[in-house]
């Protein structure tokens, strides 16, 4: 849309309306004909556990479950040089509720704020965080320690 504009191009509001952060939500929304909470969250590196917070202040203040949807799609060719992870198309949900008796339960944990911390100790990723948080999940892998520019997050599993 940018290059659009940039020569002077009418932009489609079809492209504009998709390219904004509560559009899949909006658009889901409207398909189903809900008029439920809808929040669309963009916190870099930090983004799937901000959404899991934000799934849990929702289940204390009574909402019985929340659907916590995480998708990304590949950054444009201009913007490559800013990406910080492996890039692909994914997307993919899970119903947050409360804890229940033989239910997989697992714990997040902010273990630590210090901006200095060196993101890429984490070394070269794989995948997308939202796709390694996903990995780790079905993995059943016991732990996962996530690094951002800004945090220190413990993802662990509970039995």
């Amino acid at each position: 849309m940018l290059s659009e504009l940039a020569a002077n191009q009418p932009v489609s509001p079809t492209a504009f309306g998709l390219s904004v952060h509560n559009a899949i939500g909006a658009m889901f929304s409207i398909d189903r004909g809900a008029a439920t909470n809808l929040q669309a969250l963009s916190a870099g590196r930090d983004t799937v556990e901000t959404a899991v917070v934000e799934a849990c202040a929702l289940l204390a203040d009574g909402a019985p479950e929340v659907l916590l949807v995480c998708y990304d799609t590949p950054l444009p060719d201009p913007y490559l040089a800013y990406a910080d992870e492996p890039q692909c198309l994914y997307g993919w949900a899970w119903r947050v509720g409360q804890p229940r008796t033989g239910a997989p339960a697992w714990r997040l944990e902010l273990v630590g704020v210090d901006a200095a911390e060196d993101p890429a100790a984490q070394g070269n990723p794989l995948l997308p965080h939202g796709l390694d948080i996903l990995r780790f999940v079905l993995a059943g892998d016991a732990q996962l320690l996530h690094r951002t520019e800004h945090a220190v997050w413990r993802w662990s599993r509970h039995d």
